[in-house]
């Protein structure tokens, strides 16, 4: 058995106070950029669950693309990750609320009601996903 790929520490790319030309100030979240899986540990088709730093996060690979929304269902907190994907749909296994992983909307009523969602890369062998994290 080869040994486990090493996972780097998160790169924290934005943080702070910006004051803008017109000397509007905005506040900035803190912007974390996290190594969470292998390629390989996502075949087409399949959802894992990943932890970043006590955040639930469920990753989706649909056709070769990879989403990443939060795990928790808005109904009861059930694992989206050990639901049901079907092709851009997530079915929660707990009591079957639905929500598309690419814009997190949920598609049964109620809809108003999101998931959140998260930005994906993919650097070589690495899925990674990118983390606002609020000040």
């Amino acid at each position: 058995m080869a040994p486990a790929a090493s996972i780097p520490p998160p790169i924290l790319v934005l943080e702070g106070v910006i004051q803008t030309p017109d000397r509007e100030t905005v506040r900035c979240m803190a912007r974390e950029i996290v190594r969470v899986a292998a390629s390989g540990d996502l075949p087409p088709g399949r959802m894992i669950y990943v932890d970043i730093d006590g955040l639930p996060v469920a990753l989706a690979n649909v056709d070769g693309t990879i989403y990443a929304f939060g795990d928790s269902c808005r109904h009861e907190g059930g694992s989206l990750s050990s639901g049901v994907l079907i092709d851009e749909t997530v079915t929660c296994p707990w009591h079957g609320w639905t929500y598309n992983v690419r814009t997190g909307k949920a598609i049964v009523p109620p809809v108003g009601i999101r998931i959140p969602t998260y930005e994906t890369r993919i650097d070589g062998d690495s899925i990674f996903v990118i983390v606002d994290w609020p000040d």
